[in-house]
């Protein structure tokens, strides 16, 4: 639904903003197969406070850009 609005917004194709919403869910899907061990080594509750951080960052930080190249991870 969002990719006519980024099209118009970034003036971009729509593969381009097609790979900038595909890259948010495979991060679901990626890093909990490299983090998933953490929580035995660290502990769950610090484990939890710095995600949760870092997932406000990140949605403040998607919010706030100007360009299609800081959406898809390339600057």
């Amino acid at each position: 639904m969002g990719v006519p609005k980024m099209v118009d917004e970034f003036h971009c194709s729509t593969f381009a903003a097609t790979v900038g919403f595909s890259v948010y869910p495979i991060g679901f899907g990626v890093i909990p197969l490299f983090t998933s061990s953490l929580s035995e080594e660290f502990g769950r509750f610090h484990l939890c406070i710095l995600t949760t951080f870092l997932f406000m960052l990140m949605h403040v930080m998607m919010a706030l850009q100007v360009a299609l190249q800081s959406i898809l991870g390339l600057c």
